[in-house]
């Protein structure tokens, strides 16, 4: 069984980004009231509202202590955001597609029975994993960038897993 940990400088990032642009809407909001029209007031307001549902997002994600996917004989386990589809066995995968683009790899799971993986999901989130299902026909999309290891190791943990019991295809 190999745990591979996410990287957090990403979401750190993403959280300082947020706060400065808050900032600035902020400054906005709290400007002279002869110089900013109220539509633009309400822009910044409607911007800050939507910052600090990222901003209390990226909170909760830096302290997961358990953020990562976990590879074992058995299947995989997702739990890289507060939307992981949580444990797959790979006797419900029908393949894997490794597609890259840009220099970006995601491995889609196509599975043979979706309703143990929606079971999982939090009822809050089961419209988004219907929604990822309408885009790439599968449930399980595991992006490969973001991690503590390269992600020819994780491919290369995937196919001593999955490879050696059914098909993963490469795609460009």
């Amino acid at each position: 069984m190999q745990f591979i940990k996410k990287r957090k400088v990403p979401t750190v990032i993403g959280i300082i980004f947020c706060s400065v642009i808050a900032l600035i809407c902020f400054a906005v909001l709290c400007g002279p009231a002869d110089e900013v029209t109220l539509a633009v007031k309400g822009g910044a307001l409607g911007i800050m509202a939507v910052l600090l549902v990222f901003l209390v997002w990226g909170i909760f994600e830096l302290r997961r202590k358990q953020a990562g996917i976990t590879i074992s004989q058995e299947g995989i386990t997702d739990h890289t955001t507060l939307l992981g589809c949580g444990f797959v066995p790979w006797s419900n995968v029908e393949k894997i597609i490794i597609a890259s683009h840009r220099g970006h790899s995601s491995a889609f799971f196509k599975l043979h029975d979706s309703k143990p993986v929606l079971d999982q999901s939090p009822g809050r989130f089961a419209r988004f994993v219907n929604i990822l299902y309408n885009l790439f026909g599968c449930l399980v999309v595991v992006n490969m960038q973001g991690y503590k290891v390269k992600e020819q190791e994780i491919a290369s943990l995937l196919e001593a897993t999955y490879g050696q019991i059914g098909t993963i295809e490469y795609k460009q």
